[in-house]
C-alpha cells in the first residue's frame, strides 16, 4: 500500500515540477509559490495547500482492524475529493488526464477496502454486523440517534419497503456487484 501512495506522490510531483520547470519569477509570484520559491526553487517539497510540509502524523492506527480500515477508506475518499477540486481549478487536459486517472485510483482503492472491511467485520463481529443492519438513522430524532427499524431485518418478508429507509440494504447490492466483478476479475488475472 505504501509504494502505491508513493507512486501517487511521484505523479504529483512530477506534474508540479513540469509545470514550474519553464515558469519564470512573475509567473511563479503570480500563482502565489514566491514563498515555495523562496525556500525551495524550483526543487519539489511535498507539502499541503497551504505550505505544511508532510509527515507521518497523518497516519492514525488504533490496531484495530475496523477502525484501522475505516481510516484507510476515509483517506481515500479525502484523495478522490481533493483529485476532483484541483480538476475543477485547471482547465490544461495534460494535468487532467493524470488526475483523473489518480482518482480512479483512489475509487478502486477505497472499494478493496470496502471489501476487506466487510470481510473482518463478518469474521471479527458476526453478531455486531447483525445489529447494525438492523439500525438506521431516524431524521426525526433531534438528537440524530440510531433506532431500530423493522423494514431492514433481512428476516422480514416486509414487501411495502420505504426506500428512503431501505439505503443500507441498496448498498449492500451495489456492494455485492463490485465484490463480485472484482473477484471474477481477480480470477481471469
Amino acid at each position: 500500500m505504501c509504494t502505491k501512495e508513493l507512486a501517487h506522490i511521484e505523479m504529483i510531483s512530477t506534474m508540479v515540477y513540469q509545470l514550474m520547470k519553464d515558469a519564470t519569477i512573475d509567473e511563479i509570484e503570480a500563482a502565489g509559490l514566491d514563498a515555495h520559491y523562496a525556500e525551495h526553487n524550483k526543487a519539489l517539497y511535498p507539502t499541503d495547500a497551504n505550505g505544511v510540509p508532510f509527515t507521518v502524523t497523518y497516519f492514525a492506527t488504533t490496531g484495530d482492524p475496523l477502525a484501522d480500515i475505516a481510516e484507510d477508506m476515509a483517506a481515500e475518499q479525502k484523495a478522490r475529493a481533493v483529485y476532483e477540486n484541483l480538476i475543477d481549478l485547471t482547465d490544461d487536459p495534460d494535468v487532467i488526464g493524470p488526475l483523473l486517472w489518480l482518482r480512479q485510483r483512489e475509487v478502486v482503492h477505497y472499494n478493496r477496502f470496502k471489501e476487506l472491511f466487510d470481510f473482518y467485520q463478518e469474521s471479527l463481529n458476526p453478531k455486531q454486523q447483525n445489529i447494525d443492519k438492523n439500525l438506521i438513522c431516524d431524521n426525526n430524532n433531534s438528537n440524530n440517534n440510531m433506532i431500530p427499524n423493522n423494514n431492514m431485518n433481512p428476516n422480514t418478508n416486509n414487501q411495502n419497503i420505504n426506500p428512503n429507509n431501505n439505503f443500507m440494504n441498496g448498498m449492500e447490492q451495489n456492494f455485492d456487484s463490485l465484490s463480485n466483478f472484482f473477484n471474477n476479475l481477480n480470477q481471469k488475472m
